[in-house]
């Protein structure tokens, strides 16, 4: 993990074309207004959906929508089939073992003024790294935090420790001091 999503995407897709078989690309729909489809765009920042979605049985994914009582935004999976309409994922609960869970594309939608944009994409994500801000809140068997390069919020260097379960389970790779930092408030605050 690391606080940066250009080396997560980059790590991500290195994983994803490690593993054997065929990729396969979904881009994602954009409509304007609900009535004319226009070129997917990366301008247009839509909080859950990709505008290109890579994905390849084995992959592991990270779900980026509430899609249910118990399959909710972060929770993280593997994928077990893919069709044209359908993502097959497998993903692990607490107690007992993997379940299967269909997953279909899902419609967000990005107000701009008059015009509204509705992007139509599967609401998932590669997972083999993740940022530190979407691990908040998971726990994690293992974890690497990737400390090369400081990171530039306060608590971020916690929230990274806090994944795993135990120290035995976290692995550091490189090393930046200034990764460690706390802001002022908190300094006030227990010092007295």
């Amino acid at each position: 993990m690391t606080p940066y999503r250009d080396r997560v995407d980059a790590y991500n897709i290195q994983v994803l074309n490690s593993l054997p078989g065929e990729t396969v690309c979904f881009q994602a729909q954009d409509i304007l207004n609900g009535v004319r489809p226009i070129p997917c765009s990366q301008e247009h920042t839509f909080d859950t959906l990709q505008p290109l979605l890579l994905l390849k049985k084995g992959a592991q994914v990270v779900v980026t929508q509430n899609l249910s009582s118990s399959i909710k935004n972060g929770t993280l999976g593997v994928i077990d089939s893919i069709t044209p309409d359908s993502v097959s994922l497998l993903y692990y609960r607490r107690s007992g073992g993997p379940r299967k869970v269909t997953i279909h594309r899902k419609i967000e939608y990005l107000h701009l003024g008059t015009s509204t944009i509705s992007r139509h994409q599967f609401p998932l994500a590669l997972a083999f790294g993740l940022t530190i801000h979407k691990c908040q809140g998971l726990t994690l068997r293992k974890v690497i935090i990737d400390m090369s390069l400081s990171f530039f919020q306060t608590g971020m260097a916690y929230v990274a420790f806090s994944r795993a379960p135990s120290l035995e389970n976290i692995t550091i790779l490189g090393w930046d001091p200034n990764s460690f930092f706390v802001d002022e408030v908190s300094k006030l605050r227990y010092m007295d």
